[in-house]
């Protein structure tokens, strides 16, 4: 059976995954907040290392969230007891062994999000597009034929950087990577979007269940 995780780059996949009721599992993506160009920079590092400095050297930054000194940008935004409560420590370590243990011996969809704010110039873009093929090339993921499933969140308007986003990583011919556009609409429906229409908006999820 395919196992479903989110990897970022928000809480948002998996509140996606847990309303389509397909997050059988914590993993350890599931609460961090990570910009969504260096989010995939970020997981490249942590499955080639099993994650080794993720919980290493943690420290408060300036917006008041904690942070591994080896992963500045990744922010545990919802455990701010993680410096101090080992149950809280022994909780990620959990689901960083059952993540790898899946990732490495099972077939996954990785849901991922990117934030259209976030890719700012060209150059980003470019950049995020070498990360997307660098993981699709990669030894477990080819081995283990896991599916790279990635929406581009927007409010009102994709802009111009983003649709060269989109050309760029649509020249990418690869039958286990799934893209597409997802408006949330957030001044009206919030910061999950329309939850009723999950279904609808991510409806090629499901076809692997």
């Amino acid at each position: 059976m395919i196992k479903y995780y989110s990897i970022g780059s928000d809480c948002h996949p998996c509140h996606v995954l847990t309303e389509l009721k397909l997050r059988h599992m914590a993993g350890p993506f599931d609460h961090i907040y990570t910009g969504s160009v260096c989010s995939l920079e970020y997981f490249l590092e942590l499955v080639d290392t099993s994650f080794t400095n993720f919980l290493s050297n943690l420290k408060v930054n300036n917006n008041n969230r904690i942070v591994s000194e080896y992963y500045p940008h990744t922010e545990f935004v919802h455990d701010k007891d993680l410096r101090k409560n080992p149950e809280t420590v022994k909780k990620y370590q959990r689901r960083i062994q059952r993540f790898m243990e899946d990732y490495t011996t099972h077939k996954c969809l990785l849901l991922y999000c990117i934030e259209h704010s976030s890719i700012q110039s060209e150059e980003k873009s470019k950049e995020l597009i070498g990360y997307i093929e660098t993981l699709l090339n990669t030894k477990y993921f080819i081995d283990n034929e896991h599916i790279l499933y990635i929406y581009l969140r927007y409010d009102e308007n994709i802009n111009k950087i983003n649709n060269f986003f989109i050309n760029e990583l649509q020249k990418i011919q690869n039958k286990n990577l799934i893209f597409q556009k997802y408006q949330r609409n957030i001044k009206e429906y919030g910061i999950w979007g329309d939850t009723t229409k999950y279904n609808q908006d991510f409806m090629p999820l499901t076809k692997y269940f």
